[in-house]
């Protein structure tokens, strides 16, 4: 309908923003608390979640600490983790990830959790 009323190019549709994102496809009842370090992202989060999901206002929190919400929870070092070759898994096994040009190889090594149903 909306091609037919303007002329090309113009946009049809656009997803919303990270923030409004996030929230839309992880904000659950399990949830204890959503941080946030900016007043601007906050308040966008609190308006979208007035709207859409007004029980879960109270979850959201601004962050006010020195140290970097970043630092404080060891995110990056996290991200890090996840992206590496070979992630250690608590059990003592572990993943192996190798991608090449035809497919990405996962290898899942239980090493001494064979005994558990979990890896």
């Amino acid at each position: 309908e909306a091609s037919g009323e303007r002329g090309a190019p113009f946009l049809i549709y656009q997803e919303s923003n990270v923030i409004i994102r996030a929230i839309r496809d992880y904000l659950r009842q399990e949830i204890g608390e959503v941080l946030i370090d900016s007043i601007d992202a906050q308040e966008e989060a609190l308006n979208f979640i007035r709207q859409v999901m007004p029980q879960y206002a109270s979850k959201v929190k601004l962050y006010q600490d020195s140290v970097p919400l970043f630092n404080r929870f060891q995110i990056e070092s996290q991200i890090e983790t996840a992206f590496q070759r070979e992630v250690k898994l608590p059990s003592g096994g572990s993943i192996v990830i190798d991608p090449t040009e035809a497919l990405v190889s996962i290898d899942i090594n239980s090493a001494r959790a064979t005994k558990g149903g979990d890896i």
